[in-house]
């Protein structure tokens, strides 16, 4: 399972200085990559993620939606675990928004499948001020692994931009 952060990192639109940038070679290779984990099932996204991307970057969102099978379209099955998901973690999803998070059904089709989330938020204890849970720290409570982009990336055998920062 995908989030957006990761998709919006890989396309260089992130603001976090943890993450080096990806050149445009390695940009083009990973989507490739991902093209083929979705081709086989192994990499999977909920449509609130093309959403969330059509918001922020229309071409990360182009990228995506153009990739067949990746994103789960019948995602009602989800809803019971969703609900859960939420029951447990309140402060996941804020009550002001106008549009349906990613978040918890992206973690509750990681559940469904049992898949890691990949994502480049950090769980709250990673943060000076604690503050609403992140998706790490759903995983957590769902005994899901959770990983960023490079993680998968290097899981892949594929080139890291993390390497050319050491």
């Amino acid at each position: 399972m995908i989030d957006s952060s990761s998709l919006l990192q890989i396309d260089g639109l992130s603001a976090s200085p943890r993450y080096p940038n990806y050149t445009d070679r390695e940009r083009d290779l990973a989507w490739s990559r991902f093209e083929q984990l979705a081709q086989g099932g192994q990499l999977l996204t909920v449509p609130m993620v093309a959403d969330e991307l059509k918001r922020h970057s229309p071409t990360t969102h182009s990228k995506l939606v153009a990739i067949p099978n990746l994103l789960v379209r019948r995602i009602t099955a989800l809803t019971a675990t969703v609900a859960d998901i939420v029951a447990q973690f309140p402060d996941l999803v804020r009550d002001d928004l106008d549009y349906e998070p990613a978040d918890p059904w992206l973690v509750a089709l990681a559940v469904q499948h049992r898949f890691a989330v990949v994502t480049q938020e950090f769980p709250t204890s990673f943060r000076r001020k604690p503050g609403a849970p992140r998706i790490p720290d759903v995983c957590e409570a769902f005994e899901l692994e959770c990983i960023d982009v490079d993680e998968m990336l290097a899981r892949l055998n594929f080139p890291s931009a993390l390497e050319r920062r050491y």
